[in-house]
């Protein structure tokens, strides 16, 4: 086999085995040279893996064939780069169409904009030549003529602020709760506000409160798909707080394509 495979749409994947069948004396194997890489584009029936810490990649070892196997399926662009670790509110787009890059909510079906902007991917390779994820981040990279990596930049932010020094949002004691789709936060750090906004919110956001005493909040929103500014600061407004769009000096993840 050789490196740089590109496998084509008729390839048929499966979880349990490589995306090559091996001959009798490839799985001999007695000089570890096996490798190989392969793309397709969506695959029909096949679910995105969903690890421990949301990785959406897998790998696993073939101490007989003496290879390490690496696989992601239905992805993004975005995500195969990101490998799920990666917030979207911490990733910058420096693309001529963001809409093939990563899926949002106004353009539908995310299965239908998987069909036509979703691949796969698998890498194998000798057993001990993989030393993290730099090899394959090269790989999907000059697959799609693209560069990412981590910069500081200056990004629009949500900003947590207090308006008052009162604290109508002060706990009472109790059992800690948590709703991010009801928007409810019981006896928790305020700072809890903003997990469901950093992961799914459009921008990064930020605790300027300075509170950190226990608070009950009730916004009565669905923290995890938040699009509407305005709804979210005027749930905030009762509790004397407020959210701002400001600059903010970030670390981000950026990806740009490359000129062809």
């Amino acid at each position: 086999m050789e490196n740089g495979i590109q496998a084509q749409e008729k390839t048929t994947f499966d979880y349990d085995r490589p995306l090559f069948k091996f001959q009798d004396e490839q799985r001999i194997n007695p000089n570890k040279l096996l490798r190989y890489t392969a793309v397709t584009r969506y695959r029909e029936g096949i679910a995105p893996i969903k690890g421990q810490f949301n990785v959406n990649f897998k790998g696993y070892n073939d101490e007989e064939t003496g290879t390490r196997r690496i696989f992601m399926y239905n992805l993004s662009i975005q995500d195969m780069l990101t490998h799920g670790l990666i917030k979207p509110s911490q990733v910058i787009l420096e693309v001529k169409d963001p809409s093939k890059y990563r899926y949002d909510v106004k353009y539908g079906s995310e299965t239908e904009w998987l069909r036509k902007n979703g691949y796969c991917y698998e890498i194998l390779v000798p057993l001990g030549v993989l030393k993290g994820m730099g090899t394959i981040d090269n790989e999907i990279q000059k697959f799609f003529n693209v560069t990412s990596r981590w910069e500081k930049r200056n990004v629009k932010t949500w900003v947590l602020v207090r308006t008052s020094s009162a604290e109508k949002f002060k706990a009472s004691g109790g059992t800690a709760f948590i709703d991010h789709v009801h928007g409810i936060y019981r006896n928790v750090n305020i700072g809890w506000l903003g997990a469901p906004l950093n992961e799914f919110g459009p921008i990064p956001f930020l605790d300027e409160t300075g509170y950190n005493e226990p608070v009950n909040i009730d916004l009565g929103i669905n923290l995890n798909a938040i699009s509407d500014f305005t709804e979210l600061r005027k749930a905030l407004q009762k509790y004397d707080l407020d959210l701002k769009e400001e600059i903010r000096e970030k670390l981000m993840f950026v990806i740009t394509e490359n000129k062809k």
